[in-house]
C-alpha cells in the first residue's frame, strides 16, 4: 500500500495545469507547513512540462544556453560550479538566483557532483571504494567519507 503522500503525487501528476495561471507560493514555500501539504500544493500547480524538467540533470553546458532553454520550466540539477573557488561559487549562486527568480514556480535547482572518492575530482583524491574496503579498516573508511563530505560542502554541494 502506498503512503498517503505517494497518492498525492499520483493524483497531482494526472491533473492538467494551465501554465499561465497565477502561482500561489504561500503553502509550498512555507517551511512551517507539513511536508505532505507543501508537496500537494506544489504539484497541483506544476504543468507536466515543469514536472518533466525537474527530472532533468544536465551534465554541463554554457550558462547562457542553459538559462535560455530552461528559464521558464525550471531545472532539476546542474553540475557543481564551485570547485572550492570563490569565482565558481559565485557562478553557482548566480545560476541558482536566476532559476529562483525566473522560473514560474521558483523551485531551486540541485547542484551535483560525483563524490565516490573525491568531490568532483577537484578535492583530495582517495582510493576507489573497493580498495578502501580491502583495507578492512572501517574507521579509516569512515574518516575518508567525512573528509569527502567536508570538501563537497565547501564546494557548495
Amino acid at each position: 500500500m502506498l503512503p498517503s503522500f505517494a497518492w498525492l503525487l499520483v493524483a497531482a501528476c494526472t491533473v492538467a495545469v494551465d501554465a499561465t495561471a497565477a502561482v500561489d507560493r504561500s503553502v509550498y514555500m512555507d517551511a512551517s507547513q507539513p511536508v505532505e501539504a507543501r508537496v500537494a500544493a506544489l504539484l497541483s500547480q506544476m504543468t507536466n512540462a515543469e514536472r518533466e524538467a525537474q527530472t532533468i540533470h544536465l551534465t554541463g553546458g554554457l550558462m547562457p544556453a542553459v538559462k535560455a532553454k530552461w528559464s521558464k520550466l525550471g531545472l532539476g540539477a546542474y553540475p557543481s560550479l564551485g570547485h572550492g573557488t570563490a569565482a565558481g561559487l559565485s557562478r553557482q549562486n548566480e545560476l541558482q538566483a536566476f532559476f529562483l527568480n525566473n522560473s514560474r514556480l521558483g523551485i531551486p535547482i540541485t547542484f551535483h557532483s560525483e563524490t565516490l572518492h573525491s568531490p568532483g575530482g577537484m578535492g583530495t583524491m582517495f582510493p576507489m571504494p573497493c580498495l578502501q574496503g580491502a583495507t578492512w579498516d572501517a574507521p579509516l573508511v569512515h574518516s575518508i567519507g567525512r573528509a569527502i563530505a567536508r570538501q563537497a560542502r565547501a564546494d557548495g554541494m
